[in-house]
């Protein structure tokens, strides 16, 4: 589905400006299933020519995904893309348009003969359906076993894998040891630990100075668990760490490599 033309997306999202945080939640989410995704939050830059480039976006994109509402549907940059989508829709003579019911409004005429995904009253339900016609590379299920954090869990889908499909589920797991969000990274951590991901040494060195003093302990008490011995200095610099809890497991972290107290 993906090109290796780094200008391809797989899906370009229209939405109006007041359905944004809906609009860069759906974006997110399609990315952690390896979908390349065009949202102008994250391609407009400063000097960009509007028109230019999201017609550039629309025709390098596999579909597009319009965001209706009232607000959409009163959008004349909406509008636009829609118009320009549904040619595109003409002129391949295949399914291009992929309509998200986001909030109530009137279908425009064009759109009513097509089934969308409905997201209106649960996010979960709208998000499968559209995933259905996307196709992910990521399975959904499988990455909640491995963002799971329970080991049994995380075995058992990475058993499932194909030799050739578990570089893309490696590399969505990279990307989330950069998460904002301090659970996600612990996660993604905990994952690639138990899975032995080949780079797992420098990952647990990195993330051992992480902001989170919770990501920093369970990097470090995971380098204890490798006994890694180039990781010595890190461990040694985090038996003065400002968090307890790190100290602790720099301790034992240290104990386990050298067999000396800490």
């Amino acid at each position: 589905m993906t090109e290796l033309n780094s200008d391809r997306r797989d899906i370009f999202i229209s939405y109006s400006s007041k359905d944004r945080m809906f609009a860069e939640k759906l974006a997110a989410d399609l990315s952690e299933l390896g979908l390349r995704v065009w949202i102008d939050t994250l391609e407009m830059k400063v000097g960009d020519s509007l028109g230019q480039k999201i017609q550039h976006g629309i025709l390098g994109s596999g579909w597009l995904t319009i965001v209706l509402s009232p607000d959409a549907v009163g959008s004349t940059w909406v509008e636009k893309e829609l118009n320009a989508a549904l040619a595109l829709e003409l002129e391949r003579r295949d399914v291009f348009v992929l309509p998200i019911f986001y909030r109530d409004c009137n279908i425009p005429l064009f759109l009513r003969d097509k089934v969308y995904a409905d997201f209106r009253t649960d996010y979960q339900k709208g998000r499968a359906d559209l995933l259905k016609r996307l196709k992910p590379p990521i399975d959904p299920t499988l990455l909640v076993l491995l963002m799971s954090g329970q080991a049994t869990k995380i075995l058992s889908a990475h058993a499932t894998l194909r030799d050739e499909e578990r570089e893309v589920y490696v590399a969505q797991l990279c990307r989330n040891l950069d998460s904002t969000s301090v659970s996600k990274r612990i996660a993604a951590l905990t994952a690639l630990f138990v899975t032995r991901e080949r780079n797992i040494l420098s990952h647990l060195m990195r993330m051992a100075n992480d902001d989170s003093g919770s990501v920093r302990r369970y990097a470090v008490f995971y380098l204890g668990e490798i006994r890694a011995r180039s990781a010595v200095n890190v461990i040694s610099e985090k038996l003065s760490d400002n968090r307890q809890e790190v100290r602790a497991a720099a301790r034992d972290a240290y104990r386990k490599i050298t067999g000396r107290a800490g």
